[in-house]
């Protein structure tokens, strides 16, 4: 049972990374990185189905959780800053903004 809820764990990673690779607009990037956040986070929580001490991975579980949304904030500021300075929110523009 613990292998297939890594196997679906360890796709929804994937598919992350797919999307992040196979994507230009930063939103859509944003999103995968947030996909392979959850990901990691299944990781975590279906370990700790064999761990003999579940609090440690509670913790792990939280702070992934507070990464991913800092993460989200700055990756929105840049968003924002991208499209106010080109009007575009393609990867490609992020060459352009200097300073």
């Amino acid at each position: 049972m613990l292998e297939i809820l890594l196997v679906v764990s360890f796709s929804v990673i994937g598919i992350g990374i797919f999307g992040l690779v196979t994507q230009k607009n930063l939103i859509k990037m944003l999103l995968s990185i947030e996909i392979m956040f959850l990901g990691a986070m299944m990781v975590v929580a279906f370990l700790a189905l064999v761990s003999p001490d579940a609090i440690l991975s509670q913790f792990i579980v939280f702070i992934l959780a507070l990464i991913a949304a800092l993460e989200e904030a700055v990756g929105v500021g840049i968003v924002v800053i991208a499209k106010k300075v080109t009007g575009k929110i393609d990867a490609d523009v992020l060459s352009e903004l200097k300073g």
